[in-house]
């Protein structure tokens, strides 16, 4: 069987945006738990410095931030 060069080049091309997909997205997931990893470690510590009604505005806003680095990314 033979397969002209045009479809080998298109078959390696698929197997390399398959790749990079899949790197893509491992990054990405890797990038939004490191997000939310500081995120929770930041919102412990405002948590432990200030124990009053303004932790939960900073947990709004620290929230907040994370979802907009999400739609960046």
């Amino acid at each position: 069987m033979h397969i002209s060069s045009s479809t080998k080049g298109h078959a390696q091309l698929v197997k390399v945006k398959q790749l990079t997909s899949k790197s893509v997205v491992s990054s990405r997931i890797f990038a939004v738990a490191h997000l939310f990893i500081i995120i929770i470690i930041s919102n412990i510590i405002i948590i432990i410095i200030t124990t009053t009604a303004t932790t939960s505005t900073v947990m709004t806003t620290s929230y907040t931030a994370a979802v907009s680095v999400l739609v960046l990314v």
